[in-house]
């Protein structure tokens, strides 16, 4: 029997972004979040006018709480996300639901990222030595968007530079649907153990799952066209020491023209320290 190679298939509706640092490093005598100045960003996208003071900036008057779904338009510019022990804080803009404001210290960038979604699934923050070059990056994941069968969240990394003398944008590292997919995919086979065609081993790294698709083929002549991670479903887990993808791992068939995931591929996230890598293939629970 052949083994076979999972196709890299996705779709992804309009999710395509492109997440952006515009601004330089504002000049501070001290670092300190506690009372921060808001000054003018040098850049093509300044503070909007309507938060003359860090009042209207949640996290400094509310324990540094993210808001609630129910509190979001309550504020001007509600907290996202936070590691109030480093003193790093990320606020969205209800000028702009794509803008985020990122702090570091007394520090401030303009960020684009999705964040405002039906699900209201705010974006989380880790910080940790990624590249292992000795200096902490910030790693941020972010709701892309869901729907019917569908639900993707996005990563970035980003180096921080706190040298008010650094002027040029933060370097932001994306990993893109086609790069994660297509190393997932490769990763990925599988092969009929049967001549009904019903049940099949599924392979990802060194690992080998046994699966009968009896249940989903209920029409006469119904058979398994491909399997493979279509990006349909993807997360990040930020819970352990690392970064852990998380990628849906669906089947076609004739009856039916969307892939049905049944099983659950992950793998670690690698930060190169300008692109990224999956290893450690597994399964887990779908």
């Amino acid at each position: 029997m052949n083994e076979t190679k999972g196709k890299g298939r996705f779709f992804f509706g309009v999710i395509i972004s492109v997440c952006t640092l515009t601004g330089c490093a504002v000049p501070s005598s001290s670092i300190s979040m506690a009372s921060p100045t808001l000054m003018p960003i040098v850049s093509q996208t300044p503070m909007p006018t309507a938060a003359p003071t860090p009042t209207l900036i949640p996290g400094y008057t509310k324990d540094g709480d993210a808001i609630s779904s129910d509190e979001y338009y309550s504020y001007e510019f509600p907290l996202l996300a936070e590691i109030p022990e480093k003193q790093i804080y990320l606020y969205g803009s209800q000028g702009n639901v794509a803008d985020c404001i990122l702090f570091v210290g007394d520090i401030y960038y303009h960020y684009e990222i999705p964040y405002l979604t039906p699900r209201f699934n705010l974006p989380e923050l880790k910080l940790a030595d990624f590249d292992g070059d000795g200096v902490e990056e910030l790693a941020i994941k972010y709701y892309y968007g869901c729907g019917t069968g569908y639900s993707v969240w996005g990563l970035d990394i980003i180096k921080i530079y706190t040298d008010t003398g650094y002027s040029s944008p933060w370097p932001v590292y994306t990993f893109y649907p086609p790069d994660y997919l297509a190393q997932a995919n490769a990763a990925l086979s599988y092969k009929a153990l049967d001549d009904t065609g019903n049940k099949f081993e599924i392979t990802v790294g060194n690992q080998k799952v046994t699966h009968d698709f009896t249940d989903m083929l209920t029409e006469n002549g119904d058979a398994i066209t491909d399997i493979f991670c279509s990006g349909d479903n993807v997360d990040f887990d930020f819970s352990g020491d690392g970064v852990v993808a998380k990628i849906d791992i669906g089947a076609s068939h004739k009856a039916w023209g969307e892939p049905e995931e049944f099983e659950l591929l992950t793998a670690d996230c690698n930060f190169t320290g300008s692109g990224f890598t999956l290893s450690n293939f597994d399964f887990g629970n779908s």
